[in-house]
């Protein structure tokens, strides 16, 4: 529908002396489709003001330049614009009538301007959208036909459109120097053209001053004889000193003006060289603050004045915090600390697994050091300086300790330090070389030139032991994965960045909390981000439920949403059976261990790490699964470090052999083709940790082996009756749940409750 076809239709339509007056139904019944496609646009309008104030929000709240009341003052504004809005969609005003057409037009037209009017002036005074005024100025406005609400309409759409581009607080400026960037400074930079460019120009231009000077001008008098004038108005010495290169040179020698002009070249081009790291370091602030926006932190970064990480920003390590927090302390007076013996470790090894914050955290405090430093007005400043491995290979640890010493006050920390291999095998330079001067070094008595040495790793058990001495490492500092509360807070703290406060009842973020046991910060950082893309993608910008399970079970779960094959129906069926059994036992048993959510779609398996080329040598020649279809996933409500009693146990074996016997209850038999391996083994294996009762099978006599592997096997048995009693107790909930997951194939356990308890 065109500009001009609105019009007419709606000058027909709602014109104060128009009536709808069709010779043919036909045509009355296409002219009412068009209103309701009008009506429609106007409510796509009214989404995309929902979506500009959630982007507004989340880009406020990440601001730091608000402080926390004017930034609580801006999302109850937002959370108010988001309630009307939730409002008036109720309402639906799906009527083709100039009433309900003017409403919409006229509300969209208000939002918009008072979010703008709020935008340009940086928010600085929230008035809120007041109601009764909008009402009464509709009221002034009642006489408006069809065609000037079109127009509004109009207007709403460029003013939504330039909030949309300009929603970032980009200026015509921004605007012009990332179109520069793009167009012009990027394909140069590709190609080299500043640096072609000024040989071109350098050349050309000193060797034509070459050739100027060796070719001094020359008058004819007026009596017909040539003299030399002296150029440029030179001093006589220096007119003389050129006359005479220019003779000696001679001016027949082209290659010489030309050659002196490269090696001039030459020196300047050494001479930018050295000055182009600065030049383009500069040169690239400047144009990153021209471009704003985001790129305002990259300026920043480049100036050093990107938002240090302090220990308010660390989530948990509460202990390794305060421990940090009293060397920084001790820095502020050392001097004092050292006369009253009170002296801490100044080599320092941080312990954990992958991700636990071991680098976030030795950062954190050399930021504390450096604020220390600020407020006390101290003129010693502490450099934190991060060789690499390559580089201690390279130089050997005795020259980096010595430049770290130079450097002093210090501190050198030395990341993934296992990588340096430094064990007893061999001849190894590197680790005499740092038990040698790691002793000289952390051992100082200089209070004022000082070097802390920190070493982070993940496999602490490949350093020798005399690294790990008091007066070398002598302080271990030790991180591990956060716990239930400390998971939580994060969430919390994260997901509240992009929702509004009056919106965190919707959300159950301590399920989420229980599903992230022994993950990383990084990851459940990883599922929020993921989350909020899906949101962005599906509903408007909107953060749900939905969207945080749904990356949940992809980036935490690893399960795959969805894949290539086409499975036949029967091999769906055993999947769905054995799961649907495993799910039902566990939902039944009372166990410490719960259910979470359990799935048949594939699920990628945590891969053993080999060295290079084992394959060559495998005897098995069996490949790792990359991935398996099916899967159960537990939590335990509370930080587990996995101590079972007897009875836990049992009710793993049971768990174990669940599958197989839901699928002989359903299908009529079992082919132990699904885990059948896995299931068996663990079954097996939990059954004879009861029966061995913790005794190394290798010192017992022959007899009492196999004497245990049979009371083993009977234990097994036992268990396996007594789930077969329990699940054909429920069959008909099994049939229902085996049936749930073959139409959606992964459930939680609320779903599984549902079924049971109905």
């Amino acid at each position: 529908m065109n500009i001009r076809q609105t019009f007419f239709i709606f000058s027909l339509l709602f014109a104060p002396s128009a009536q709808l007056i069709s010779s043919e139904a036909q045509e009355q019944k296409a002219v009412i489709n068009e209103i309701d496609t009008f009506i429609t646009q106007i409510h796509n309008q009214l989404s995309g003001i929902e979506k500009i104030i959630r982007s507004l929000h989340i880009t406020i709240v990440k601001e730091k330049r608000f402080t926390p009341t004017r930034r609580q003052h801006i999302q109850a504004f937002f959370s108010q614009l988001l309630q009307l809005i939730e409002a008036v969609k109720k309402e639906h005003f799906r009527s083709a009538d100039i009433e309900g057409c003017q409403m919409l037009v006229e509300f969209n037209n208000h939002l918009i301007t008072l979010i703008e009017k709020h935008r340009r002036t940086k928010f600085k005074q929230v008035h809120e959208f007041d109601i009764t005024a909008f009402l009464q100025s509709l009221e002034q406005k009642r006489s408006l036909n069809g065609a000037e609400i079109f127009k509004k309409f109009q207007r709403s759409w460029i003013l939504l459109s330039r909030l949309e581009k300009e929603g970032l607080g980009l200026t015509r400026l921004n605007r012009m120097a990332r179109w520069l960037d793009e167009k012009i400074i990027a394909p140069s930079q590709r190609y080299s053209i500043p640096s072609r460019a000024m040989q071109l120009v350098a050349i050309p231009a000193l060797s034509y001053y070459f050739w100027y000077r060796m070719h001094l001008p020359t008058y004819i008098l007026p009596d017909g004889t040539t003299v030399e004038a002296p150029g440029d108005g030179l001093p006589g010495e220096a007119w003389k000193f050129d006359k005479t290169l220019s003779h000696a040179l001679g001016p027949q020698s082209p290659i010489l003006h030309h050659g002196g002009a490269f090696l001039i070249n030459g020196v300047l081009q050494e001479f930018y060289n050295k000055l182009k790291p600065q030049i383009e370091k500069k040169l690239s602030v400047w144009l990153n603050k021209a471009k704003g926006g985001s790129y305002m932190k990259e300026a920043d970064r480049l100036e050093d004045k990107a938002q240090k990480v302090r220990f308010s920003d660390i989530h948990g390590h509460e202990e390794i915090k305060r421990y940090f927090q009293f060397l920084v302390d001790y820095l502020k007076d050392s001097e004092t600390h050292d006369r009253q013996g009170i002296r801490p470790s100044r080599g320092i090894l941080c312990i954990g697994d992958t991700r636990t914050g071991k680098t976030f955290c030795v950062e954190a405090f050399f930021e504390e050091i450096r604020q220390m430093q600020l407020s006390t007005g101290q003129l010693d400043k502490y450099t934190l300086w991060k060789p690499s491995v390559l580089e201690i290979q390279v130089y050997g640890m005795t020259k980096i300790l010595q430049a770290a010493k130079a450097k002093a006050p210090c501190i050198l920390f030395i990341d993934e330090i296992d990588l340096l291999e430094l064990q007893r095998r061999g001849e190894n330079r590197t680790l005499s070389e740092f038990l040698t001067a790691m002793g000289d070094t952390v051992n100082s008595e200089d209070s004022k030139r000082q070097v802390f040495v920190i070493a982070a790793t993940n496999c602490p058990e490949t350093l020798d032991k005399a690294l790990r001495q008091p007066g070398r490492f002598g302080k271990e500092l030790r991180f591990e994965y956060p716990n239930y509360k400390d998971r939580l807070h994060f969430i919390t703290a994260k997901v509240s960045e992009f929702i509004l406060p009056d919106q965190k009842d919707q959300f159950n973020l301590e399920k989420l909390a229980h599903y992230t046991h022994n993950k990383s910060y990084e990851s459940m950082n990883l599922v929020i981000k993921d989350a909020m893309l899906k949101a962005k993608i599906d509903n408007n910008g909107e953060l749900t439920q939905q969207h945080l399970e749904q990356a949940l079970e992809e980036n935490i779960f690893h399960i795959i949403p969805s894949h290539a094959k086409d499975i036949p129906l029967h091999e769906q069926q055993i999947l769905a059976a054995h799961f649907a059994g495993q799910a039902v036992a566990l939902a039944l048993l009372e166990s410490n261990l719960k259910l979470a959510k359990v799935t048949i779609k594939q699920v990628m398996t945590e891969l053993t790490e080999k060295m290079m080329g084992s394959h060559l040598w495998d005897a098995s020649h069996k490949e790792q699964q990359r991935f398996e279809y099916g899967k159960l996933f537990t939590y335990h409500e509370k930080d587990s470090i996995d101590m079972q009693t007897y009875q836990e146990k049992i009710n793993l074996i049971k768990l174990h052999v669940a599958g197989f016997v839901a699928e002989e209850l359903l299908l009529g038999s079992c082919g132990y083709s699904c885990h059948a391996e896995n299931d068996h083994l663990i079954a097996l294996s939990i059954a004879k940790s009861l029966t061995f009762k913790g005794i190394d099978e290798a010192k017992l006599p022959k007899h009492m082996v196999k004497a245990y592997y049979d009371e083993a096997a009977a234990l097994k048995e036992t268990c396996t009756q007594e789930m077969r009693a329990l699940l054909s107790k429920h069959k008909q909930a099994l049939e229902v749940i085996a049936q749930i997951l073959l139409e959606k194939e992964t459930i939680d356990y609320e779903q599984i409750k549902e079924v049971l308890v109905s």
